[in-house]
């Protein structure tokens, strides 16, 4: 939420916080779903993950 309301100075989002910043260690979604859709996003991108930078996948 914190990177949130930084990107867009305001606590009114424009879409829910999981559409917003998709949780990549939960493996609900296929990857290429949530990389469409991260690179369709017009903002600033934020994701949540608990998994190191060099253990996320480049694409």
């Amino acid at each position: 939420m914190m990177c949130a309301l930084l990107v867009f100075q305001t606590p009114q989002l424009p879409s829910k916080l999981s559409t917003l910043s998709p949780w990549l260690d939960w493996l609900v979604n296929p990857r290429d779903d949530v990389s469409a859709h991260l690179s369709a996003q017009a903002h600033r991108r934020f994701i949540k993950t608990h998994t190191p930078l060099d253990g996320l996948p480049s694409r």
